[in-house]
């Protein structure tokens, strides 16, 4: 399992990727085989064969009053629908929690990578201690 977070606020625009730069919490797997890898300052959670329960968590906001945001766990950079977490601030200082998880199957003899991407169409802003979550579940 790994968590990575950002530490700094981050504005993503349409189609943008947020970085991570603190690994949270990082276990399971043999040292020189991890189910999941991160490179720190990265987008990108490379993941191997198997299945991860995968969960976005943080509070978003964005650069326009009454204007619709959103974000959505991404899979090898295309957004998951399913998992989009959207939100209407009324002013710009305004910021609410979005929370979404998904299971995904990395088939065998292949990787794959998961990230959070803008997939809307405004600039969002990413509040410090957005997480992403990646539990190996089989």
């Amino acid at each position: 399992m790994i968590i990575v977070s950002n530490s700094t606020a981050q504005t993503l625009l349409p189609g943008q990727a947020l970085t991570f730069d603190t690994v949270v919490w990082q276990s399971g797997g043999c040292n020189c085989r991890p189910n999941e890898y991160f490179r720190m300052n990265s987008p990108l959670i490379q993941l191997r064969p198997g299945c991860y329960e995968v969960t976005m968590s943080g509070n978003i906001g964005g650069t326009v009053a009454a204007t619709p945001v959103q974000v959505a766990i991404g899979l090898d950079g295309s957004a998951l629908p399913t998992t989009t977490g959207s939100q209407t601030p009324a002013a710009i200082t305004d910021f609410n929690n979005v929370s979404r998880s998904t299971l995904i199957r990395v088939p065998n003899c292949t990787s794959s990578s998961v990230s959070i991407i803008n997939n809307g169409t405004s600039n969002v802003v990413v509040n410090p201690g957005f997480t992403l979550q990646v539990k190996r579940e089989g």
